[in-house]
């Protein structure tokens, strides 16, 4: 007779515990990873409504300048007495066919905020790409806008969207320094080209 009960394996001791542990470790890692998802998708659409935003602002701004420099300079041959007759109707359409211009171009696109050339590459190809659609389309239904107005407009408003994007930066740079608006990012190579890459 067995003087004493089976014992369980020893490989089997804990087991149920262990996988009980490695699931909440799981769900917590997972918890961690959505939050942080989250985050980034708050700030990234943040980021992105903000640069909206300041382009909408710069084009208004840039549309009612060349409104008032067409009518006060006196450098055009013709006065434009009709000017604010004819901008109404198609002054949203203006605005609107511009932003639309830069948001095809990819100009707020995430991946192209804060570093490169191809933020602003975006805008003058937008920009000059709007400027050749309107310019056409005045042209095919013959509607009579001051060509001074529409030479001002672009020539204040692709440096004016320029502008505000490197004041952006600027900010967003200020901002990351801090903590915000940051990217985590795994660098492999030598400790001088990491250093290079941190810099």
């Amino acid at each position: 007779k067995l003087s004493r009960p089976l014992e369980r394996p020893a490989f089997l001791g804990g087991g149920k515990t262990q996988l009980m542990t490695l699931d909440v470790a799981l769900a917590g890692r997972a918890a961690v990873l959505r939050s942080r998802w989250q985050e980034r998708r708050h700030s990234d659409g943040a980021l992105v409504a903000g640069l909206v935003v300041a382009d909408l602002l710069a084009i208004i701004t840039a549309t009612l300048i060349a409104a008032f420099g067409r009518h006060n300079l006196t450098f055009f041959p013709h006065a434009a007495e009709d000017l604010d007759d004819l901008l109404t109707p198609i002054a949203a359409l203006l605005v609107l066919a511009w932003m639309f211009g830069l948001v095809v171009a990819g100009s707020s696109a995430v991946r192209r905020i804060g570093a490169g050339t191809s933020e602003y590459r975006s805008i003058i190809v937008a920009s000059s790409i709007t400027a050749g659609m309107l310019g056409a389309l005045g042209y095919l239904t013959q509607y009579p806008l001051s060509r001074g107005f529409f030479l001002l407009l672009f020539s204040i408003g692709i440096p004016a969207l320029l502008s505000g994007r490197a004041l952006a930066r600027r900010t967003l740079q200020s901002l990351r320094r801090r903590g915000m608006f940051t990217i985590q990012t795994l660098v492999a190579g030598s400790v001088e080209h990491v250093d290079d890459v941190a810099a």
